[in-house]
């Protein structure tokens, strides 16, 4: 498969986003939603709103297009004078976002910032119509179908080695 141009001339312009990986680690189970422009199984996400952090973007749009209430995971948090600590994504990536006609939006980029979360596989998640076209909790180890976006068992894997106990 060709890969994308993902060059600055090449599209509209950069949006900001951010995704939540949201997982299960007691059932070994990722949620995904189906995106109603691209049809492939994603991470539930979108664009900041004006005053959003990205964490809270993710949380939020997990909830909004799943019903899934999931928990932000992080790393060991430093506190630092006269300042507040905010969440790190596990990676930033930038992807080709298709045009939407709906938005009236033409193809561009995100630079999405992912976040790992976890919730509770036993919550049914809930599509949202206005904003994905299916939702379903998937074992972690089979990710690998065509009508799943190429990046995410790549991604679910880095995100699973994160949620290990750390070896002494």
């Amino acid at each position: 498969m060709q890969q994308p141009d993902i060059s600055d001339a090449a599209h509209s312009g950069r949006h900001l986003t951010a995704s939540a990986v949201v997982i299960d680690p007691a059932r070994r189970v990722v949620l995904l939603a189906v995106h109603n422009v691209t049809r492939l199984w994603q991470f539930p996400g979108g664009h900041l709103e004006p005053d959003e952090s990205g964490d809270e973007a993710a949380i939020r749009e997990a909830r909004e297009e799943t019903g899934i209430h999931a928990t932000l995971w992080t790393r060991d948090r430093l506190d630092v004078p006269a300042g507040v600590w905010q969440p790190s994504p596990i990676m930033t990536i930038q992807y080709v976002a298709p045009a939407n006609p709906r938005w009236d939006e033409p193809e561009h980029l995100h630079v999405d910032m992912l976040y790992l979360t976890t919730a509770d596989s036993l919550v049914v998640p809930i599509a949202q119509p206005d904003e994905v076209d299916d939702a379903q909790w998937m074992p972690i180890d089979q990710l690998n179908g065509p009508d799943v976006r190429p990046d995410i068992p790549v991604i679910v894997a880095a995100a699973w080695q994160l949620l290990q106990p750390r070896r002494p």
